[in-house]
């Protein structure tokens, strides 16, 4: 990310607008995960990525499970990003769920 961006997210996250975004988010998660039991899809993009980051803050042990369509549709190479990126932010609890068709493509269970 070049400077000009960094330094306009950087001063995004200061407005009142992305405080009162933030806390409502905060609030829904929070009575979501008090009400039901609840799990993260976590696809490895940047909205479930930003999703995750927020449910992880008020529940560090919340099972998030990701979708693996195979190596044909995700690169060997992002799986494992994407897998890496869930730990570096803390998850517990990874399910990488898959159809045996999709397995047959060559990528080994995780679980």
């Amino acid at each position: 990310m070049d400077r000009k961006w960094k330094e306009t997210f950087l001063n995004w996250v200061k407005t009142r607008q992305f405080k009162q975004s933030l806390h409502e988010a905060e609030v829904i998660i929070g009575g979501t995960l008090k009400s039901q039991k609840t799990y993260v899809a976590y696809s490895g993009g940047k909205d479930s990525t930003v999703l995750l980051h927020l449910v992880l803050q008020q529940n560090p042990d919340i099972m998030v499970l990701h979708w693996d369509y195979g190596q044909y549709f995700m690169p060997q190479v992002f799986f494992w990003e994407v897998l890496s990126n869930a730990r570096k932010m803390g998850v517990k609890n990874l399910q990488v769920v898959s159809s045996p068709s999709y397995k047959k493509l060559g990528r080994k269970a995780l679980n």
